[in-house]
């Protein structure tokens, strides 16, 4: 599962807590981030065709942004099961103070909605007000991004239990849960391995000095070497086990 960040968040609530007894699609659930006489989308599906109308070049490059965005989170959760989309064959203006009924004309280039009209002149496309003063300018969306933009915002978006459940954990995988609790477990061992290794660290050289000291006997040359040995030994699965241990707290879980 992708990163969420806050702004995923926001579009995951809004499809959460949409009504059990209506349904709407993703254009209709988002249609507030098509703000008003600034960015808007046409999707006429009968004819499969799709088009994004801005007020400004750079709004021309924000909604194409907006709408990678909206596309890649939905198209991550329906893989990971979070959601199910169902296809609605309908016509759609996408925009904030219009309604979502689309009538087209018999010609096909001219497209009423309240308060105003669609004028499809070939690849371009106008939304002009009651008054006929223009609003908006737009032009024909292409593939590979086309496809996705029907399928997507014409689709009814079904939350699954599973995506309750996630937000229910802040947003967080059951996959990364379940990395941070083999972390938390990886990192107690080796906090009571170390302990373990610390005390048999020094075990010979106490357990000398101990018996050297009730027996009254100084340590021999001899018994140095053998502590030393035993302690290098110790030492050498410290490192060993340091090794491994952070090899497997820094690495990170697998994402899809």
């Amino acid at each position: 599962m992708k990163k969420i960040n806050e702004w995923d968040e926001k579009i995951i609530k809004i499809i959460l807590d949409q009504g059990s007894n209506m349904v709407f699609t993703l254009g209709e659930l988002l249609k507030q981030y098509f703000n008003d006489k600034e960015l808007a989308l046409l999707i006429l599906a009968p004819t499969r065709k799709v088009y994004t109308l801005y007020n400004t070049k750079c709004r021309r490059d924000e909604i194409y942004s907006l709408l990678v965005k909206i596309i890649s989170l939905i198209e991550a959760m329906e893989k990971e099961g979070l959601v199910y989309c169902l296809s609605k064959e309908q016509n759609q203006i996408i925009y904030a103070p219009s309604d979502t009924s689309v009538g087209v004309g018999s010609d096909g280039t001219i497209l009423t909605i309240t308060g105003g009209q669609i004028i499809i002149e070939g690849n371009t496309v106008v939304l002009k007000d009651a008054q006929g003063d223009i609003i908006l300018n737009g032009e024909l969306v292409v593939d590979p991004i086309l496809s996705k933009v029907i399928y997507y915002f014409n689709s009814v978006i079904y939350p699954s239990d599973s995506l309750y459940e996630f937000k229910k954990n802040n947003f967080v995988s059951l996959e990364i849960l379940s990395y941070q609790k083999e972390v938390k477990a990886a990192r107690c061992s080796r906090n009571l391995a170390w302990l373990a290794l610390i005390i048999s660290l020094f075990s010979p050289l106490g357990m000398t000095f101990f018996n050297n000291e009730f027996s009254k006997i100084e340590i021999q040359q001899g018994q140095y070497k053998t502590i030393i040995m035993r302690m290098d030994d110790n030492l050498q699965k410290m490192d060993s086990l340091l090794a491994v241990s952070k090899f497997f707290i820094n690495s990170k879980p697998k994402t899809r």
